[in-house]
């Protein structure tokens, strides 16, 4: 028989986990880890999903472009400011899924650093490392992709716009999706004309790219039938 003294205490253990670790385990969730711009299906009736799909390559290609920078004198580089591209759009119309395909395109360059994190990630990623190390730890990076971006409080929207920001001019290009587009960001959330000068720095850094059309998921469904009548009811 163990005595009390045999059992382990959650509290007597003390794990320890490297910032570059936690980066690294940034990557799209399992049902996006096989995809890519070949295997999003546009909808026919939906001339902006193929468009989507044309300005993410676009998107991949200048990330990669502006991180290698231009030719000075001596051989030297210069770093250019990264790109911005924001899909906004319904649900099931394929955001996430060219998030993730333009994260799996640029990671085709072996050199390319890259991370995928939602929103809530990225502020906790701030929170946990400290606003300057974490723009150290993402500074190397061509891509940073952001799933559901949301603006739900003050304190949020002055870390995300000051942290994306420093990055950009770092030559880190963000990819981001959501519901609202850059400018409603926070709207019926808080106080949002309070923070203007936050919100609208973070869409200036963006191209806004709309994807409309209806959730995959009820393409080729019959049409739902009438609902009854209230004397029917």
């Amino acid at each position: 028989m163990h005595g009390p003294s045999d059992v382990a205490h959650l509290v007597d253990r003390h794990p320890s986990v490297t910032p570059e670790r936690l980066i690294a385990q940034l990557v799209p969730p399992p049902t996006f880890a096989d995809v890519g711009f070949d295997t999003y299906r546009p909808d026919p009736a939906e001339p902006s999903q193929a468009a989507a799909v044309q300005a993410c390559r676009q998107f991949c290609d200048q990330a990669v472009t502006r991180r290698a920078g231009k030719k000075k004198l001596f051989g030297k580089r210069e770093v250019l400011p990264g790109v911005g591209v924001y899909l906004d759009g319904g649900f099931g119309v394929g955001k996430t899924h060219l998030l993730a395909s333009s994260y799996y395109q640029v990671g085709q360059d072996s050199n390319s650093k890259r991370a995928f994190a939602t929103f809530g990630e990225l502020t906790q990623l701030a929170g946990v490392f400290g606003f300057v190390e974490c723009i150290e730890l993402l500074s190397e990076y061509v891509l940073v992709c952001i799933d559901e971006f949301e603006l739900d409080d003050p304190g949020n929207t002055t870390l995300i716009s000051r942290l994306l920001s420093a990055l950009v001019e770092r030559g880190v290009s963000v990819a981001a999706t959501s519901n609202t587009l850059p400018e409603q960001l926070g709207e019926g959330r808080f106080a949002a004309q309070d923070f203007l000068r936050e919100i609208h720095t973070l869409a200036a850094m963006f191209t806004t790219v709309r994807i409309e059309g209806p959730d995959y998921r009820h393409r080729d469904l019959p049409p739902a039938p009438q609902p009854p009548s209230d004397a029917e009811v």
